[in-house]
């Protein structure tokens, strides 16, 4: 339960959004989120979990309840970029992607910032048309244009925050996806999310098994028959 106890004390006015707090499960940070609804209350987050009332005083101390343990496996310590990397069985072409793309400039600033990563496994590469991710990782612009559609515009969405029917803004404004919850599952556009909430010392990564945006938006002459 250290993960729980976060060092100093943080009355509601001092939590902010992206805020990154040192737990007693050092090295472990926490990240505390809120996600601001126009048809519903805001929802506060601490590493995931809702925040459903605090600032209770104790005697050395703040409480703040939230609606769930915090699942200490799916937190890493380690970039979102360097989680990818750890585990190439699931990743393994996205991270060729990346690598492709690596030293683009908004590519770098968009995988160092506080970030959403919906990451494709390889099974939704394989869902591709035959020979379009051989010609696709030889071209640094489309690989570009494949990882900035996948990472979010702003901060750190963990599916607690958001709701159903909302629109994430993918990096560049270019392309957003609209999530879909119910009982089954989680959705976003097209793609059915697999595993969830898998933290890292920037963000969150989401495995999806589809790629968010289809071949075609991405030309690369291969056919699409």
């Amino acid at each position: 339960m250290q993960y729980h106890i976060v060092q100093g004390l943080f009355p509601t006015e001092l939590l902010v959004d992206e805020l990154l707090l040192t737990t007693l499960d050092e090295p472990l940070l926490a990240r505390f989120n809120i996600y601001n609804h126009t048809k519903m209350s805001d929802i506060a987050t601490y590493q995931g979990s809702v925040v459903s009332s605090g600032n209770f005083s104790a005697a050395n101390g703040i409480i703040h309840l939230i609606d769930q343990i915090v699942d200490r496996n799916r937190i890493q310590s380690i970039s979102t970029i360097n989680f990818l990397e750890s585990n190439g069985t699931s990743f393994s072409k996205l991270s060729q992607v990346i690598e492709a793309a690596r030293d683009s400039k908004p590519v770098k600033e968009a995988l160092s910032r506080n970030n959403t990563l919906f990451a494709p496994n390889d099974d939704a590469f394989s869902k591709l048309p035959g020979g379009y991710f051989d010609k696709l990782i030889k071209d640094r612009l489309h690989c570009e244009a494949l990882v900035l559609a996948h990472i979010t515009q702003f901060g750190t969405y963990f599916t607690n925050g958001i709701i159903d029917g909302e629109i994430i803004p993918i990096t560049g404004w270019k392309y957003n996806t609209t999530v879909s919850k119910n009982p089954e599952g989680i959705r976003f556009g097209n793609s059915n999310a697999l595993k969830v909430n898998l933290a890292t010392t920037n963000g969150v990564v989401h495995e999806i098994d589809t790629l968010l945006i289809s071949p075609p938006e991405v030309e690369l002459g291969v056919s699409q028959n």
